[in-house]
């Protein structure tokens, strides 16, 4: 949305600190045309310059008027809010803070001679000490109060908001339009909670200070009756929210014009009601209209513009209009493809939140549509390999993109590659349905698509699977148990009221793996959590006595030429959280022949401690050293060990993947790798290291890690 905030509380601070500076000839010049450059690029939009223009007024107000004077504490603050608001909260937090303290110390000094100078005329009188001060410091603290918001800091952000809006009614008195400002950020935090009684009261006394006090028809209503109208819609309370939309387009159309980018904002929203009450002709008018003003104003392909094409493009699924729909929704899987090759490692981490609400809706509309159109079928799985492929992206490897074309040409007679997936099911009449289990196979044979087999749903495949991984190989069973032995099994457990893999999960696949001896599965969510080579195809057989099963992160890896696939179990960032990363006992994986079937063996070894899992540092803890099994040694050195050299192994924002595999690599090696916590983005990003004394024993290990891994490996020098 439109905040008002932002340049409202930039442009006072600025209005503040060219009243309160005392004159001082060129050098004050220079700062003032440096501050009012940056906000009026600011204003345009224009963060690059705004930015340098504000980094120059720093230097300059530092430089004249020395570091604790207000203006330097105004230009920290124009500084942080052009960081905040391009999402650079590392940068923006200690300029906040430093603007803050300098505020805090002009306030407490009262009328002492060191802060007499800074105010003169009228402002002595109306604001003197406790007076312009105080309000600046409300105004640091909501922005602030924001800073944290913006990271999920809910509360941390709360008491700033309380207490800035507190000294705002103290020093401005409750109908102030500042106060309602202060009401409206309280609110939307509590909405981003999900706590919509606590919030739909502050947005309505917002409301009504800002018509008595500014006029019905001002912007900051508009912004308000949006903010009030979107809590409706979350609850869907679409009769509440419709007219309050309605009004606020009314309100921008008037005051900016009808091609506005705020106005297509309230184009989107309006029409999102119109969606959710099954009126697609309007929705449909509204959404057109929308995304040509973005288009026209922001291009293309910008962010904006592609939430617009997403939501209209879901608007013709839920209208049954599949041919419309699939243009656009293919539109938008290319636009996310191409983005996020453009982005930067810190935007690419807040990009996988967009991702993961994106997909499970395409997903959903492949699989409503397959049988009509089997092509979907072959886009899911494109989409499956990119999506597979985003992990290693995040590490800072550049991926091509990969069909289901390019996996078909690496693969032999007799060999077929399957991607599992899970999403909910989602259409017009379920916005949040149940989650489906789905196989995608590639053969030699395939022509027009992949064979898409549906498996079940998500509770009745592996609703009760067991996780600990000491069972080894899956619910209850062991090596060289039959298949009719797990069935009782688990029938066993299923009559004590324990649920399992009970449901067919090979069975339905068999037709799609007709003449197949060898099969590259990835698996998919909590399917990792089981050993799928021995889930009973019937009474009577195991896959491992039909196949050579062999499990690989995605079906891509096939294309790799440096290594070939790996044979075994690869851990994956589901299998990591939810199965090795909770047993107290970690088990190496080998292959064996028995009868004539490869099957999964799994060797344990008991960790140093005794059997007891080492415990990793809770998040944001200082760099920990997994405790290290007996494996094979580094390289000796015989001086004392000093690591200079590490090599790194990935880095990955899911700590539970990168936890599982630090303990892999410490399973592996006697030198413990270390697992460190680093702030990206305003995210925490943990990055696995395993230390070296040399260079040449960096080179040797990182050699052999390309050929084990298939996350990125380069060395790093140690401080």
């Amino acid at each position: 949305m439109w905040f008002r905030s932002n340049a409202s509380v930039v442009l006072a601070s600025i209005s503040l600190a060219l009243l309160l500076a005392s004159p001082l000839g060129a050098q004050q010049d220079r700062w003032e045309e440096s501050i009012s450059r940056s906000f009026s690029f600011q204003q345009q939009g224009n963060y690059a310059q705004a930015v340098q223009w504000a980094q120059e007024a720093l230097r300059a107000a530092e430089a004249t008027f020395g570091s604790e004077h207000i203006n330097v504490a105004t230009s920290l603050n124009a500084l942080a809010v052009l960081y905040k608001d391009q999402g650079k909260y590392a940068e923006a937090e200690p300029l906040f803070r430093r603007a803050l303290a300098i505020w805090e110390k002009v306030r407490g000094s009262g009328e002492s001679a060191e802060a007499e100078p800074l105010y003169h005329g009228a402002l002595v009188v109306r604001k003197r000490a406790m007076g312009a001060g105080h309000l600046d410091v409300a105004n640091l603290l909501n922005n602030l109060a924001q800073l944290y918001a913006a990271q999920g800091k809910y509360a941390d952000a709360e008491p700033l908001y309380q207490r800035s809006l507190a000294i705002r009614e103290k020093t401005l008195g409750s109908e102030h339009s500042f106060v309602a400002d202060s009401l409206n950020n309280l609110a939307g935090l509590y909405k981003a909670q999900g706590k919509y009684a606590e919030a739909e009261p502050l947005y309505k006394r917002a409301l009504a200070i800002q018509e008595k006090a500014l006029g019905p028809e001002q912007l900051e209503v508009a912004n308000t009756l949006d903010s009030l109208a979107l809590l409706y819609r979350d609850q869907r309370q679409n009769v509440q929210a419709e007219p309050l939309f309605r009004r606020a387009l009314a309100i921008l159309e008037k005051a900016l014009g009808p091609g506005h980018l705020n106005v297509a904002i309230l184009l989107n929203n309006l029409a999102g009601v119109y969606k959710d009450q099954s009126q697609y002709a309007e929705a449909e008018s509204l959404y057109q209209r929308a995304m040509s003003i973005e288009e026209n104003v922001l291009g293309p392909e910008h962010p904006i513009t592609e939430i617009t094409l997403m939501n209209l493009g879901i608007l013709y699924y839920d209208w049954e209009q599949p041919r419309q729909a699939e243009v656009l929704l293919d539109r938008s899987m290319q636009n996310l493809s191409k983005r996020f090759d453009r982005l930067s490692e810190k935007e690419r981490l807040g990009f996988l939140d967009l991702v993961t609400w994106f997909l499970p809706i395409y997903f959903s509309f492949c699989y409503a549509n397959q049988e009509q159109n089997p092509a979907l079928v072959g886009k899911m799985y494109d989409a499956l390999l990119w999506e597979k492929g985003l992990l290693a992206s995040t590490e800072g490897r550049t991926l091509r993109r990969v069909t289901w074309r390019d996996v078909q040409k690496a693969l032999k007679e007799g060999e077929a590659a399957v991607e599992l997936v899970r999403f909910p099911f989602q259409d017009r009449k379920h916005a949040s349905g149940p989650s489906y289990y789905a196989a995608l196979v590639v053969t030699p044979q395939s022509r027009t698509a992949p064979s898409f087999v549906l498996l079940g749903d998500g509770k009745s495949l592996v609703g009760g699977a067991p996780r600990d991984p000491r069972q080894p190989v899956g619910p209850g069973a062991s090596v060289g148990q039959t298949a009719e032995g797990v069935v009782k099994q688990q029938a066993n457990r299923a009559t004590a009221g324990q649920t399992g893999l009970l449901e067919p999960f090979w069975e339905p696949l068999e037709p799609a793996l007709a003449k197949t001896k060898r099969i590259f599965l990835s698996p998919d969510h909590g399917l990792n959590q089981a050993a799928v080579g021995v889930i009973p195809v019937d009474q009577r057989r195991l896959p491992a006595e039909m196949y050579d099963l062999r499990i690989v992160s995605s079906t891509r890896d096939l294309l790799r030429q440096e290594s070939k696939p790996a044979a075994i179990l690869a851990a994956s960032r589901e299998k990591a959280k939810h199965g090795l990363a909770q047993t107290g006992r970690r088990p190496t994986i080998s292959r064996t022949k028995v009868d004539g079937s490869l099957v999964a063996a799994a060797e344990r070894k008991e960790m140093a401690t005794g059997g007891q899992r080492s415990q990793l540092p809770p998040q944001g803890s200082p760099s920990t050293a997994v405790a290290a099994k007996t494996g094979p040694a580094l390289p000796a050195s015989t001086a004392p060990y000093r690591p200079a050299f590490a090599v790194q192994v990935g880095a990955y924002a899911d700590r539970a993947f990168a936890e599982a595999l630090a303990s892999r690599l410490a399973a592996r090696y006697q030198t413990p790798p270390i697992l460190s916590p680093v702030e990206v983005g305003g995210k925490t990003v943990y990055r696995v290291r395993i230390p070296t004394s040399t260079k040449a024993e960096a080179e040797a290990l990182a050699d052999r890690l390309r050929g084990e891994e298939k996350s990125q490996v380069w060395i790093v020098p140690l401080p």
